[in-house]
């Protein structure tokens, strides 16, 4: 894999890179848009080759100009091509653009709320990677337009009304069938709400040289696989062993989910500490009871919080923690009594979702999902170690690096399923993954434990231990990609 496809950027680097393309590599800032709008037109006629008329709405900047030469490519080739213009074009190169579409005998005209218009494929080509404010009311109406005809929309670049940066919705956008996007791939289609508007994901790096990329920092990086090994001279000791506690009588199911899915990923010993005495139905899963002053077990790893609630017996283990020195992965109730007592601890994972992350900030989960890229990076300020903000497009933060996992589906959002995740997490720092590498393969293991469960059951039948089950099965899938 090039490097670069594994990296997300944001549109400043974008566009620097663009210029830089066009400074270094003796193409002209036309030729570029000539070969965006060819890559899209090869995606539509693969893609939608049944569609006979095409709308093309297209803004006054770049963007539009790409989608005036798609407009002038589908036209040549025989499909019925309009453009439709929020605004004139502003640009030399989307005047240029225009102009050859207009000469070539595509309709052209500026689009009003009252027109009547019929089309088998939309195409977005109105804002692209320029959008920061709200849409203004023109742009917002023809949005809503363009998505109460319930019709395909291929998006050029960026669905109008996402920020590239982000992938916070502003405040509305196109829902799109598919999205391509060009020279970079844009941190903000990748995670947040954008993943319900943007549809198929398509890149072309339109030939800029690979060493271009080199020049920039990206917002983040694709999670890749990288795998601890295992020797043929081990033991269980040769792979750690971790304390698992929580499990309020009411919510035991949680603490053994985390414990069965840590014994999967590949920890040697995995005992599970309960308030009460307790009964786990996973012979391999150890069962104790933690009482109120007792001292924390002897482990590698402590994993603290899944069913632990957040009563008299949770406050103890909770203070408990904070006086162990080794490796801890703090999840669900764990995270509700960080966020009334916080504390920086770099020898700590945190796991939020969105609602508890926005608990452990201080904002609302709106906020949290506005701009998911700065929520890790602030909840990883706040609270030292690492932070994993879930959902979709799951990122990992330790304060140098900020990655994001680009699997899993819809069908993971059920209850346990976080429990699971934590369990993994867990298992892979007892096998001696520091907390950034162990953060970012427990997110890719069970992102495609997650695939894999969904593959065979359906989003909807899915559930936490459906996941855990696929665990071996994704860890084989990461090694042999590695």
């Amino acid at each position: 894999m090039r490097k670069y496809d594994c990296e997300l950027f944001d549109s400043a680097a974008s566009k620097a890179l663009d210029a830089l393309c066009i400074e270094t590599q003796g193409v002209s800032g036309y030729e570029l848009m000539a070969q965006a709008g060819h890559q899209a037109y090869l995606l539509l006629v693969a893609r939608y080759w049944r569609a006979k008329s095409v709308v093309v709405f297209c803004g006054p900047g770049n963007n539009g100009g790409d989608g005036y030469v798609l407009a002038r490519l589908l036209h040549q080739a025989g499909f019925g091509a309009q453009v439709y213009s929020l605004k004139e074009p502003a640009t030399k190169d989307a005047r240029r653009a225009a102009q050859e579409a207009n000469s070539a005998g595509v309709k052209i005209d500026t689009w009003r709320a009252d027109m009547d218009w019929q089309a088998d494929l939309l195409v977005d080509a109105m804002l692209g990677i320029g959008l920061k404010t709200s849409l203004r009311a023109d742009y917002l109406s023809c949005v809503r337009e363009i998505n109460q005809r319930n019709l395909p929309v291929l998006a050029i670049d960026v669905p109008t009304g996402v920020d590239a940066d982000t992938g916070g919705l502003l405040p509305e956008a196109i829902v799109a069938d598919s999205t391509i996007t060009f020279i970079t791939r844009k941190a903000g289609l990748y995670s947040g709400p954008a993943l319900n508007v943007r549809g198929e994901l398509y890149f072309s790096d339109l030939a800029v040289a690979p060493e271009l990329y080199d020049r920039f920092d990206p917002t983040a990086r694709l999670i890749q696989a990288a795998l601890p090994d295992r020797k043929p001279d081990s033991h269980k000791g040769s792979y750690g062993q971790v304390a698992a506690l929580g499990g309020e009588r009411t919510m035991r199911g949680a603490i053994f989910l985390s414990s069965h899915a840590a014994l999967r990923s590949g920890a040697g010993l995995v005992t599970a500490h309960t308030p009460d005495a307790g009964v786990t139905e996973i012979d391999e899963v150890m069962s104790q009871q933690w009482r109120i002053g007792d001292a924390l077990p002897k482990c590698d790893v402590l994993l603290f919080g899944p069913g632990a609630g957040q009563g008299e017996w949770a406050q103890a283990a909770f203070e408990a923690a904070q006086d162990f020195d080794k490796l801890k992965v703090f999840d669900a109730d764990a995270l509700a009594l960080l966020a009334d007592r916080p504390n920086r601890d770099d020898q700590r994972i945190i796991t939020p979702h969105p609602g508890e992350a926005a608990r452990l900030l201080g904002v609302s989960k709106t906020q949290i999902q506005t701009d998911r890229f700065q929520a890790v990076r602030d909840l990883q300020a706040k609270y030292g170690g690492v932070a994993v903000l879930k959902g979709a497009g799951t990122l990992v933060c330790d304060g140098d690096q900020l990655q994001l996992c680009d699997r899993g589906n819809a069908g993971m959002a059920t209850a346990g399923s976080g429990d699971v995740l934590a369990g993994i997490i867990a298992a892979l720092l007892a096998q001696g993954l520091v907390p950034m590498a162990a953060a970012c393969q427990g997110v890719l293991l069970h992102a495609i434990a997650g695939d894999l469960a969904t593959a065979e059951q359906s989003e909807q039948g899915v559930i936490a231990s459906s996941i855990t089950a696929h665990i071996p099965q994704a860890i084989k899938i990461g090694s042999d990609s590695t």
